[in-house]
């Protein structure tokens, strides 16, 4: 009994202590999101300032097809600081963009497509080329704006009909890409060229 009384008179003057002279807020417990880093991560050997050439070939022992850690960290920089509204990602849409990451859902020993798209106002090219397909689109595009059920938004890039839809919907300054590879789905990451 005596032990509880000192044990009670202790948390007593414990919280008197630390409620003096504070003011009435609460200590906040989580850090603010921290400030995006001044680059977004880069796929090594990718040079995006050299005229696009690209020449399709297949090699299974490539493993294009598996989503590596270049593609993984812009996948979390983009996640973490992309465009959080439609007139940003249309804007920075406008200009060429190249395919630089792949990730194929049901095997890695695929061959990443060549891939180049030239977006301006009113319609892109898109040039795309695998071991199944060899092909030149040139459609209209838009921007699609979605609610999702907890409240937040979701932005789709849809153009024409390629493949039933372009799986793109995460939007950062120097990438876009869409991840659908653990839905057996494909993974396409595209770098804007400067």
């Amino acid at each position: 009994m005596k032990n509880l009384k000192i044990l009670i008179t202790l948390i007593a003057i414990m919280s008197l202590c630390w409620s003096c002279g504070k003011d009435e807020t609460l200590p906040t417990f989580y850090p603010s999101p921290p400030s995006p880093p001044s680059e977004a991560p880069t796929i090594s050997g990718v040079d995006c300032n050299v005229d696009y050439e690209c020449t399709f070939v297949q090699n299974a022992d490539d493993q294009d097809g598996r989503v590596d850690d270049e593609e993984r960290a812009v996948m979390e920089y983009c996640s973490s600081y992309g465009f959080t509204t439609k007139e940003e990602i249309e804007e920075n849409l406008i200009g060429e963009w190249e395919l630089v990451g792949y990730g194929h859902g049901w095997t890695a020993d695929v061959t990443m497509p060549c891939s180049f798209i030239e977006i301006n106002d009113d319609e892109l090219i898109l040039d795309y080329e695998n071991s199944n397909l060899d092909t030149t689109l040139i459609s209209s595009w838009e921007v699609v704006e979605e609610m999702t059920s907890n409240g937040g938004k979701r932005f789709s890039f849809a153009i024409g009909d390629f493949f039933g839809s372009f799986d793109i919907n995460q939007f950062c300054n120097e990438y876009m890409y869409g991840d659908y590879t653990s839905g057996d789905g494909n993974m396409y990451m595209y770098k804007k060229r400067e």
